[in-house]
């Protein structure tokens, strides 16, 4: 009978912890990739890239905070992803810097609409008997 090693190491146990999160970054940073090169992609390039921020931020969030980190491999570990994770984005807005102000534009004027607009009394509208 083959008997389990225990790895005691921070990293493995970060990577056990958090390995659905790391695919999906990396499920999405592929896609990102891959509509750069489909005509006409932009939408999707920045759809994908804005998950891809979003997984990588709540990966950064799950990392033990500096201080606490118990490894050097786990210390290494995550500054390879925040070096990582700033190339893409200095990548990609280099080279779709037009689009991604306009797209963040358009998101953040959507965003304002839809949280106003679920707010009962946020617009004051006139009353039906004339107040």
């Amino acid at each position: 009978m083959v008997q389990e090693e225990k790895n005691d190491d921070p990293l493995f146990k970060f990577i056990e912890k958090n390995h659905n999160l790391l695919t999906a970054i990396g499920v999405f940073g592929g896609l990102t990739a891959l509509f750069t090169r489909v005509t006409n992609g932009e939408i999707l390039v920045f759809l994908s890239f804005l998950m891809f921020l979003f997984l990588s931020w709540e990966l950064y969030t799950r990392f033990p905070k500096w201080k606490k980190i118990e490894s050097i491999k786990l210390f290494i570990f995550r500054i390879l992803i925040v070096v990582i994770v700033i190339g893409i984005v200095i990548y990609l807005s280099y080279y779709y810097f037009a689009y991604f102000i306009l797209s963040l534009f358009y998101l953040a004027f959507t965003c304002t609409v839809g949280m106003v607009g679920t707010e009962p009394d946020s617009l004051p509208l006139p009353q039906p008997d004339g107040r």
